[in-house]
């Protein structure tokens, strides 16, 4: 039996007015965190219904991969990001998750 994986969802809200500079910076933490060693996936999706809510899915090996990439400084980067683009919501659920099937496009 394979170890769980660390998952992470966070559903973020973002002021309209600040979504350009969220773009930017959202892109920079996504790429940087899904180049980590132990960063098994990084998904960044937007509500198409709602252009202000996002979601970002992040799959990691183990807690030590996870607690790596919080302690980054693109990651402290992207909180600073955070903050200035003034994220209006922001729900965090984190849960231990075994991939069944994954297939990439």
């Amino acid at each position: 039996m394979t170890k769980p994986l660390i998952n992470r969802t966070v559903i973020l809200r973002v002021k309209a007015e600040d979504l350009e500079e969220f773009h930017r910076a959202i892109a920079s933490n996504a790429q940087h965190t899904a180049a980590e060693r132990g960063c098994r996936q990084f998904d960044v999706v937007e509500n198409t219904s709602d252009p202000t809510e996002f979601v970002l899915y992040e799959v990691y090996d183990d807690e030590v991969a996870l607690a790596l990439h919080e302690g980054t400084t693109h990651f402290h980067r992207w909180q600073e990001a955070e903050a200035e683009v003034t994220v209006v919501t922001e729900t965090v659920v984190r849960d231990g998750v075994r991939r069944i099937h994954h297939v990439d496009p």
